[in-house]
């Protein structure tokens, strides 16, 4: 049984705090749960007694004589605590909070709010809230909240919110377009109910066909995952994740620690669930309109049917940038379009009626693209007609729209004069927008809702064994270190545990010695500036490459001393490393770092020095599955490039993907890692390999040198 069914589904509620001041949340709460004609029994309470709406106001919690699923509280904060232990001790268990001056109004709160929390625990009560606007179910139904009413209108979209402020504003719009909802959640505080625990509770939900989620953060990034990954395979979920910027992230060593902020692991914790990442609000619930109530397309294909050319054109256009196709038309279809359209109308798609098509017109040729099995969506584009009106063009393809087994949009373009028509066709329940670019957006979350739902979850892992590992973390662990940034020789011995291609790299303090580390390599070498504390060694020209000679060596050992000297950093110049020069082939970048919500996030894109300005990158969360892999390979410019792009050859992706599994896994098994960063990854020709030229490892916790 669902844990929150009596917060849901409850047979009785109590408002604690009920008032008769029309000014107090109290009132509104009232009002709205008795107008709601919610069918259960409810129950007011406040210390003044009375009546209200005609029912009694008991003075006391102690004085409720009958069972209750839900309470409703709506008191000062500092009242709170001993409402919780007065209402469990009658064996209310299930309570929204609607009141404010919690965690987030000061200290004060958050000691009210901590008080709250431990007497939850102790009772084992579910508290949604606190600080939030409430529940609102149209099918009960049920309205928890005080938001003006009345009530959304029935649907089957359900919005879980955790901005209270949004609710009111979005269900006034939502009115307004014919937009219908079966729940609408408020979150508030999140105390004890989150965000998953509601996604687990939807997800069973009969009255909801899709979910939306207006998102600030998470949680439980784990819990998360897990939820929302067994809700998504039952109905599509769409989130609006507001606070993309990484402003204030904290300082990072390495380019992958910089560039992966907490969006990147929104974006990579959404593609692992299979939820659908809108970018502003119109766009979230426009998705969830054609999610909820379209069929699912065989293909990506796109047929339009417009009067006019230019928004034909604009469709067209739109199709291509959402990475849809468009359709060509069967000779068939041509060939029944041309028995009643004009000469001069198009009959290739777009499908141009001209302006003078009718109402008849429209639902022949819709009927006629739909029958076409080389169409799987189709948008129908009505600016107002000069000789009919938009109303009965609606009228006259609603019943072809509901009756289809393909996905169907309509876009009104006007105002005033496509009113009616919008009337007719939301009472229909066909999903229309104002614009084109709106329905082609809409079909590409249909087939992207359908594509993510095929995709290979399942996991990549490379093992290791337990001994190793054990003692590699025994040797990490007892490694003193200032910044956290292990030597080079730590980072070659993890490297060869995981098998993990590297190019190795050799310390010389001095200039002898660094003669004698290049004639051991025999030459070419590369030669790398040691400066404690910098990462990046070419910001100050600290890599020198192509040394053949004693004398190179020594010119080049020479000269980034007095580099070192220049930017002041003579007391931390440690030397230089010396390398074997790479073959050449494919610069990328792999890298991983430790998101505080979803833990170990890998990194894929171009490597070398421009990693930062390309910003040709994408993320996974570690481990990293199937489809993961492909996808990061795919969606970077440096993916393209290793599958033999144009006149680049091929490169050695499987190797690529190897590296990236082994750094999924180690992230895994060594938690002390902080951040790691191959630059570049040196990427062979097809089967010939890679060489991590440069690696960077960055530890958790820096012990101090003793």
């Amino acid at each position: 049984m669902d844990p929150l069914a009596p917060m849901f589904e409850p047979r009785s509620v109590v408002v604690i705090g009920a008032s008769q001041d029309k000014s107090k949340l109290g009132y509104g709460v009232a009002r709205n749960l008795i107008g709601s004609g919610y069918p259960g029994e409810i129950y007011l309470v406040n210390p003044r007694g009375g009546e209200l709406f005609g029912k009694p106001i008991i003075p006391s919690i102690d004085l409720l004589e009958k069972e209750i699923d839900l309470a409703l509280v709506v008191v000062r904060a500092e009242l709170v605590p001993n409402i919780l232990i007065a209402c469990s001790q009658i064996g209310i268990k299930h309570f929204i909070i609607l009141t404010s001056g919690f965690k987030e109004s000061g200290d004060e709160g958050k000691a009210i709010e901590y008080a709250s929390k431990k007497i939850a625990d102790e009772y084992r009560l579910r508290i949604l809230g606190p600080n939030c606007v409430g529940i609102i179910d149209t099918h009960l139904p049920i309205d928890t909240t005080f938001i003006q009413p009345p009530m959304p209108l029935k649907g089957n979209i359900a919005f879980v919110t955790q901005s209270g402020a949004l609710s009111a504003a979005l269900i006034d719009y939502a009115r307004g377009e014919g937009l219908g909802f079966s729940k609408l959640i408020s979150l508030g505080n999140q105390m004890d109910v989150d965000e998953s625990d509601i996604l687990y509770t939807l997800a069973d939900d009969s009255t909801t066909k899709a979910i939306v989620m207006y998102l600030e953060t998470i949680q439980n990034g784990n819990k998360f995952l897990e939820i929302a990954d067994n809700a998504s395979a039952k109905k599509p979920i769409i989130a609006l994740k507001v606070g993309r910027s990484n402003s204030g992230q904290q300082a990072a060593i390495s380019h992958t620690g910089s560039l992966a902020g907490t969006d990147a692991a929104f974006t990579a914790a959404f593609r692992r669930a299979n939820i659908l990442r809108a970018s502003n609000t119109r766009e979230m619930f426009n998705w969830a309109i054609a999610l909820a109530e379209l069929p699912e397309p065989r293909d990506n294909r796109v047929a339009i049917l417009t009067n006019a050319g230019g928004p034909g054109v604009i469709a067209a256009d739109s199709v291509e940038h959402h990475g849809l196709r468009m359709a060509v038309l069967s000779t068939e279809t041509q060939k029944k379009l041309s028995q009643f359209l004009s000469e001069a109308a198009s009959i290739n798609n777009p499908v141009d009626m001209l302006a003078s098509a009718s109402p008849e017109t429209y639902r022949k040729c819709l009927r006629i693209l739909i029958e076409d099995p080389n169409v799987d969506m189709i948008c129908v584009i009505a600016p107002p007609p000069p000789l009919f009106s938009a109303s009965a063009i609606a009228d006259q393809v609603i019943e072809t729209i509901k009756a289809a087994q393909k996905p169907v949009l309509v876009s009104l373009m006007g105002s005033s004069l496509v009113q009616d028509a919008k009337i007719n066709l939301n009472l229909g329940r066909v999903p229309n927008f104002p614009y084109p670019e709106d329905c082609i957006n809409a079909f590409s979350a249909v087939w992207k809702n359908k594509v993510i739902r095929m995709q290979n979850q399942s996991l990549e892992s490379y093992s290791v064994p337990q001994n190793d590992i054990e003692s590699l973390r025994t040797l990490i662990s007892n490694y003193k270190y200032d910044d956290g940034v292990l030597p080079y020789e730590v980072i070659e011995k993890i490297f060869m545990s995981y098998k993990l291609p590297i190019q190795p790299m050799r310390l010389a303090p001095n200039e002898e010695l660094a003669v004698q580390r290049a004639k051991e390599i025999e030459y070419q070498v590369a030669m790398k500036i040691s400066i404690f504390g910098m990462s990046h060694k070419s910001d100050i020209g600290g890599v020198i490459l192509d040394l053949g000679s004693e004398n190179e060596v020594r010119s080049a050992y020479r000269y980034l001393e007095l580099r070192a000297n220049e930017f002041g950093k003579i007391q931390e110049f440690q030397g230089v490393y010396l390398q074997k020069m790479a073959t050449p082939g494919h610069e990328c970048i792999v890298g991983a770092t430790r998101d505080a919500v979803f833990g170990p996030l890998l990194m894929f894109g171009s490597g070398g020095i421009e990693v930062e300005g390309k910003r040709d990158i994408e993320f996974a969360l570690a481990p990293i599955t199937k489809s993961d892999l492909d996808f990061i390979v795919q969606n970077t410019w440096a993916g393209k490039r290793l599958n033999g792009y144009r006149n680049h050859p091929k490169g050695d992706i499987e190797s690529v993907k190897g590296v990236l599994i082994k750094v999924s896994q180690m992230m895994s098994d060594l938690p002390e890692i902080k951040e790691i960063e191959m630059n570049p990854l040196i990427v062979g020709e097809d089967h010939s390999g890679s060489s991590a030229v440069d690696v960077r490892i960055v530890i958790d916790v820096p012990r101090e040198k003793e």
